[in-house]
């Protein structure tokens, strides 16, 4: 759920989630001195990846004193959820289990009430539901769908077919992770997930989701474990190259017919543009304006974009050269972190969308970067629940069993 506001001449998107994060923040200050020392343990083990947060955070809110308000509002609501981040992280990792695990079934009925609901509004015609305080809820149905992208994609209630497949992915993650719901609930939200993806129509989404599940499958079934015991292993290898040589190749020729593959799907002349654009003033302009300005040329032709389809390329125009190395840095830090965790699946999940999806997409716009950090938060930095009827140790020996 958002609201357009226009503060000082400029037009910013007030989401729901930075009012959320904006009063768990002043919450959690306000119990600051109790909790100090759970604060310093966190700083401590978490000390490269809170430094670059800090520098990111205090490059913006420095260049918050020398611009207009309506932007100074914007820089604002870029850190909020980094800082948000550290404040939910240190207190999910001092909360009780118990009180964790009902956390994690909140997301999880979320998450399967929201594809349910992303299905229906589909079936009657209708490919997005976003909320907003404007308009209580705006439906986009397949007339309009076609007439915007050219094709159906389904994005539920989020702002972008991108951002949705995401959004299905981490369903998956979650249901594969948390051993305390029901095995029947957690099967059909998995079934949930890949029909939505698929829906989304997302080439990317649904290559990264089936990748994301067949890990998750191959260690469900220990099959790595089991791999790694066979005798013929190299014939089993040369199989299976060969195999992914023919998926693969089918892949590129289905693609070819959908997309452009010698632009990596009309991405390369956009980011080319970016990068001009950026190096026009590498200081940053601090907020890109909400119209057609970026100029590029493709096939002779001119074409003009609102953004140059890249994460961080949009970071370096909006921050200059120092916040787009920080914001760069920042997703460095959060994989090394995943991957310290032990969390393979998740590492993939994530590594996958923060050099993919951020990459190809406007994937940390609007509410998927509150959506992304939360799941983060509470995978990485909380007690991960335990299975009913078994002991914590049993649990920890068999995440991946």
């Amino acid at each position: 759920m958002s609201k357009t506001l226009i503060i000082g001449n400029v037009e910013i998107y007030i989401e729901a989630s930075t009012i959320f994060f904006i009063f768990f923040i002043l919450y959690r200050i306000f119990k600051f001195k109790r909790d100090k020392s759970y604060y310093m343990e966190f700083i401590r083990d978490n000390k490269f990846l809170v430094m670059i947060i800090s520098i990111y955070s205090l490059l913006n809110i420095i260049r918050c004193f020398f611009v207009k308000i309506g932007v100074a509002v914007y820089l604002l609501t870029k850190i909020i959820p980094f800082i948000g981040f550290i404040f939910i992280a240190v207190y999910l990792k001092n909360e009780k289990k118990e009180v964790i695990n009902k956390y994690f079934n909140v997301i999880a009925y979320t998450f399967i009430f929201s594809l349910i609901i992303s299905l229906v509004i589909y079936i009657f015609g209708y490919t997005n539901a976003a909320f907003s305080f404007d308009k209580i809820i705006n439906l986009v149905d397949f007339k309009e769908s076609r007439n915007l992208y050219g094709e159906l994609r389904l994005s539920g209630f989020l702002s972008h077919k991108s951002r949705f497949s995401v959004y299905c992915m981490l369903c998956t993650f979650i249901m594969y992770r948390i051993k305390s719901i029901n095995i029947n609930l957690r099967r059909i939200a998995i079934i949930l997930s890949t029909i939505c993806v698929i829906l989304s129509n997302s080439m990317m989404g649904i290559a990264i989701y089936f990748v994301e599940v067949i890990f998750i499958l191959s260690f469900h079934f220990n099959i790595f474990n089991k791999f790694m015991k066979l005798k013929n292993k190299k014939n089993i290898i040369i199989t299976l190259i060969a195999i992914l040589l023919v998926i693969f190749s089918c892949s590129i020729k289905f693609l070819s017919e959908k997309r452009d593959i010698s632009t990596l799907g009309s991405r390369t002349f956009i980011w080319k543009a970016g990068i001009e654009t950026f190096v026009k003033d590498i200081n940053g302009i601090d907020k890109m304006p909400n119209s057609l300005w970026i100029e590029a040329e493709h096939e002779g032709k001119k074409i003009y974009f609102t953004n140059s389809h890249n994460v961080y390329i949009n970071e370096f125009i909006e921050g200059g050269i120092l916040r787009g190395i920080t914001y760069i840095l920042i997703s460095l830090a959060l994989i090394l972190k995943s991957l310290r965790s032990k969390e393979i699946v998740f590492s993939i999940l994530l590594f996958s969308i923060l050099f993919g999806f951020y990459n190809f997409e406007l994937m940390d716009g609007r509410e998927m970067k509150y959506i992304l950090i939360l799941i983060y938060s509470f995978i990485l930095c909380s007690k991960l629940p335990k299975e009913r009827g078994i002991s914590e140790k049993t649990y920890y020996n068999n995440l991946y069993v």
